[in-house]
Formats: C-alpha cells, sequence, structure tokens
C-alpha cells in the first residue's frame, strides 16, 4: 500500500494495521484487507491514471450517501471523493458460481426495487457522454463512430419507464452476501434508464425474463414488452463496453 495512504490508515485506527492486496475483481481500483480485533476491513486506493469517461466523484459522493440507509447501501467509514479513495466494513463475499438461490434473488429485487425508486440525485448525461467517446473517435474507423450512434439511437428507443438511480455496472463481483447483500463500485452510478440495469441482472447475474415482472417498474407491461426492450438493453450495454474497452485501449 503506498506510504500516504498507510498513514492516513494508522491515523485512524490509532494503530498500523496489516494491509493485504486483494485480488481485483472488476475493478480498476487496488482493494487492501485487513482486520482489527472485531472487524474485518476493505481499503479502496484509487488508480493513479486518468479518470474514465463517465466516472464523477462528487457524483459517486451523492450517491453514495444516498444508499447509505439501506441495508443493501454502504455506508464509508472514510470516502474522499478528490482522492477517490475509500475505507469500509468488509461487508461479504461474491457468490460462488451458478445461479442465486431463491432467497438472495428475493434481497436482490427488493434492493433494485429501492434503489429504482431514487430520482432526486445528479445524471449520468447519455448524449454528453456517448459525444465525448465521438471526439475522442475522430479519425478512427467508421464503424467504430457508427457504433456509438447506433448505441445512442438504440437507447432513445428503449421504453419510457422513468428515470432513477442506475448502477450501471451490475454484476456478480460487485454483490456482496454477508448476513444480507451490499452492492458495491458506485462510481458510474447516477440518474439514467433503469432498462440498463435490468439487462444486466439477466445477462450478468442470471436472472429469468419471467422474474423481471416483480421489479415496481416493470408490472404494468406485458411479459412480450419486458423481453423486447431487455433484449435491446443488454444490446445496447454490450455496445457501450465494447466502446468503453476501445477507448481504454486508445489511452494505453
Amino acid at each position: 500500500m503506498p506510504a500516504g495512504y498507510q498513514r492516513r490508515l494508522t491515523e485512524h485506527f490509532g494503530t498500523s494495521l496489516d494491509w493485504q492486496l486483494l485480488a481485483k475483481q472488476g475493478t480498476r481500483h487496488s482493494l487492501y484487507n485487513a482486520h482489527t480485533s472485531n472487524q474485518s476491513w476493505v481499503a479502496r486506493i484509487a488508480a493513479d491514471a486518468q479518470l474514465p469517461l463517465g466516472v464523477d466523484p462528487y457524483r459517486e459522493a451523492k450517491v453514495i450517501a444516498a444508499i447509505s440507509r439501506f441495508e443493501w447501501g454502504i455506508d464509508p467509514a472514510i470516502f474522499d471523493p478528490l482522492s477517490g479513495f475509500m475505507l469500509m466494513q468488509h461487508l461479504g463475499f461474491n457468490h460462488p458460481e451458478g445461479p442465486l438461490g431463491t432467497h438472495k434473488i428475493d434481497q436482490l429485487i427488493k434492493a433494485i426495487n429501492e434503489m429504482h425508486a431514487i430520482e432526486d440525485l445528479p445524471g449520468l448525461n447519455y448524449q454528453a457522454l456517448l459525444m465525448r467517446y465521438r471526439e475522442a473517435f475522430k479519425g478512427e474507423s467508421d464503424d467504430l463512430l457508427a457504433l456509438v450512434d447506433e448505441t445512442e439511437n438504440a437507447l432513445a428507443r428503449l421504453p419510457m419507464i422513468g428515470e432513477s438511480l442506475v448502477h450501471h455496472d451490475l454484476h456478480t463481483g460487485n454483490l456482496l452476501w454477508g448476513p444480507s447483500l451490499s452492492i458495491v463500485d458506485w462510481e458510474y452510478a447516477g440518474l439514467g434508464n433503469p432498462w440498463l440495469d435490468y439487462a444486466s441482472v439477466v445477462s450478468e447475474i442470471g436472472l429469468e425474463i419471467e422474474q423481471l415482472t416483480r421489479f415496481d417498474r416493470l408490472k404494468s407491461l406485458s411479459l412480450d414488452d419486458i423481453e423486447f426492450a431487455i433484449a435491446s438493453a443488454i444490446e445496447i450495454n454490450d455496445r457501450l463496453d465494447r466502446i468503453w474497452r476501445y477507448y481504454l485501449d486508445k489511452q494505453t
């Protein structure tokens, strides 16, 4: 762990802890784990690289403040948006490979329904984000610019179900299971289109289309309408991931 963060943590705890680097699980940050007499802790050390497009640490801070009251939210002991440094209790472990059991599915659906009821947060401006990608890709292939255009058009065609807090990176690595579910890694979160989260719980977490009728924002839609929109939203997520990965490769 970098010495400056080590000193800050020693000052916080009043003693030096044995911080061990954790294996990365789908995050650009370095994660460290240490133990006090009665608690396990995780420290997030932000990468030194330029912030990825779509990441706003001050939006992340507002999101974390809004979700801290929920059982599935996080409530860091330290969070410094400027540096991205975070300290929080160890909240649990990822689910082993395979489908979630009924109890965990119930917890996940409840958490997402509560998340998608939050509407008073800064938004992730998809149009502005995609415009920045276009600017970054100037001089690249026409196919790449067409991919950005197709993504923006597909977003506009999704059925209107209202904006809400959207995680934008739901996958099994960001679900921690202890006594209850905790959802982590909120740096891409903001007010946005809930369809992108619903697509992720199907493609990344393994929920069935029929189970999506339990989400409050989808209860008025037919199963056929949900299935059609989810197929489109999964494709949008895949396109966004391809754009993001190409952009990262271009920066290195």
